[in-house]
């Protein structure tokens, strides 16, 4: 009996320290909940018009084709971000932070102080099937929930925390609208790239760079060019390169790069990768694909 009434008495130690730790952890998360609040809802306000855009033109397409696949992809990829992005607001919210945890820690406080009773026959159990090991089970498994609860906030406070302070957002594709655009083999051709800030922010000091596969000729144009150099600390050795620079981009305008190129010889799928840095947000990676055909 000793045995079993001393694991009530850590459980509820348990359940009681993790109610003190939930208080200031959701203090914290309120510092940051304004600001990832706002980001996260124009996010998702973003995404579900960019779903609701491409699910029409899926619609309204026929057959099939890298640039059906692709579109699908996208629409897969943009029902993933909004069920994160829901989660993510979910987590720092009052019930995430700690509306949630805390009743899980007071269930299995309850549980544990209640089944320390029954099995001390200080009181009768009001269900005579419930024995103290079921007592001690409801107590860990509420104990559990709520320490899930407690340490997905606390991951996404950290991420709210690393995370730049910046609402400038990027997003890259061929003038179709598309991530993917077939050329043909070894032809001359002017692939028009867009970049667009669909952020609710200026972004400022905005570098570009597009890499393209050994097999590609860049032509001369508007923007720089080169040759990534061949050392094995570069990311891309040897390939074509077309990069700009903009000093600003307003909020939810495009740029569109116009680049010449002279397509491989070889009929394939090539994947282009593209970089773009911002003064406050940093790096971001993104890429499209050339089918040649």
């Amino acid at each position: 009996m000793a045995d079993i009434l001393r694991i009530f008495d850590w459980l509820a130690l348990l359940a009681i320290g993790m109610m003190s730790i939930t208080i200031p952890t959701y203090a914290i998360s309120v510092s940051f909940l304004g600001r990832e609040s706002k980001r996260t809802l124009l996010d998702l306000e973003r995404r579900r018009g960019d779903l609701e855009k491409k699910t029409k033109e899926l619609t309204a397409t026929v057959g099939t084709g890298p640039g059906l696949i692709a579109l699908k992809a996208e629409i897969a990829q943009y029902e993933k971000d909004i069920n994160q992005m829901k989660g993510r607001l979910t987590s720092l919210s009052v019930w995430g932070a700690f509306v949630y945890p805390v009743l899980c820690f007071a269930v299995a406080l309850l549980s544990a102080g209640y089944g320390f009773l029954v099995y001390s026959n200080a009181i009768s159990s009001f269900e005579p099937s419930l024995t103290g090991d079921a007592w001690v089970f409801f107590s860990i498994v509420f104990s559990l929930l709520g320490i899930v609860f407690l340490g997905n906030t606390l991951f996404r406070v950290n991420q709210a925390a690393l995370s730049p302070e910046t609402l400038s957002s990027f997003r890259v594709s061929f003038e179709n609208g598309s991530t993917v655009e077939r050329f043909p083999l070894s032809t001359p051709s002017k692939a028009s790239v867009l970049i667009h800030n669909f952020g609710k922010e200026m972004a400022e000091n905005v570098m570009i760079m597009i890499f393209f596969p050994t097999g590609f000729t860049t032509q001369p144009g508007l923007y720089s060019q080169g040759v990534q150099p061949p050392y094995p600390v570069m990311d891309y050795p040897g390939w074509p390169s077309v990069s700009a620079v903009f000093d600003d981009m307003h909020e939810d305008t495009i740029n569109t790069m116009a680049i010449g190129l002279v397509t491989p010889t070889m009929r394939d799928k090539y994947k282009i990768p593209i970089y773009i840095w911002e003064k406050r947000l940093g790096k971001s990676v993104h890429e499209l694909v050339i089918e040649v055909y």
